[in-house]
């Protein structure tokens, strides 16, 4: 059954992602390639007004614009979704917890141990090119770093064993609040919003991006026959008055006051 999904940006992305969705758009910070989607409008207004804040909210490719809502309708499956590990992040530790020896068993080729020392409550997370991260399985909140470790592991081991990773899919996805998709085939928007309930479908929103395309010509336009404008006041204001075009006393058009000129020959 399809689901609404919700994704916060700018107005400047609506144009491309009308075109359609590619999972690789976004790299995850670190985690992996995956579009990011909330699963409530409520959450995704939160993250796009974030987008306002300064310092709040980071998208890892700069857009301009306001901040929109796009929103997809799509069957959330394990082969198209994955969760995100910063969001996600305990639930999957949880989800290892219960399953420490298949990892003691499999350590070297997950690239994962869980060592004495920490009694059982840690887990190290190595990875090619990574740093070794320790966790403890009961955390809570993680950072973005934790969240790349989690879905480095996360791909090792749905490469080395699909169906271990996929009992952890098949239950966190529904539980998320947000997920990843990872699928091969593009994403078409059903509607676009503005943050004050304003929908368009994707023709209009195809049809908005124009008018404000025209908008912003207009306005180019406008600003250079201001600056035209400028221009001929200021010579009207500082060089006409300089050439004295005849004697006696005349109605100067630029201000309406009285001044003295001499005649002077134009060549």
């Amino acid at each position: 059954m399809k689901t609404e999904l919700y994704h916060a940006t700018r107005s400047g992305a609506v144009e491309s992602l009308l075109r359609g969705i590619d999972s690789s758009f976004s790299q995850g910070f670190g985690q992996g390639p995956g579009f990011f989607l909330w699963k409530t409008k409520q959450r995704a207004l939160e993250h796009a007004r974030g987008l306002d804040r300064p310092g709040e909210i980071y998208k890892e490719v700069s857009v301009t614009g306001q901040p929109v809502i796009v929103v997809v309708n799509v069957d959330v499956t394990p082969e198209n979704f994955d969760v995100d590990y910063e969001e996600h992040g305990p639930a999957f530790l949880r989800f290892l917890d219960r399953n420490k020896d298949w990892i003691t068993q499999h350590s070297k080729e997950i690239t994962a141990t869980i060592p004495v020392a920490g009694g059982g409550e840690v887990i190290n997370i190595g990875g090619k090119g990574m740093p070794r991260r320790s966790m403890r399985f009961d955390s809570k909140v993680l950072m973005a770093s934790h969240a790349q470790s989690l879905g480095s592991l996360a791909g090792r081991i749905s490469a080395f064993e699909p169906e271990v990773i996929r009992r952890f899919e098949m239950e966190a996805l529904k539980q998320a609040e947000a997920v990843k998709y990872v699928g091969s085939g593009l994403l078409y928007p059903s509607r676009v919003e503005t943050l004050d309930g304003i929908a368009y479908t994707p023709a209009e929103s195809e049809t908005e991006l124009q008018r404000l395309k025209v908008k912003i010509d207009e306005s180019r336009r406008n600003c250079r026959m201001r600056i035209n404008e400028l221009a001929a006041l200021r010579i009207i204001r500082e060089e006409l008055p300089q050439i004295l075009l005849s004697e006696g006393a005349h109605d100067c058009p630029w201000d309406g006051s009285k001044r003295q000129h001499r005649s002077i020959a134009i060549p």
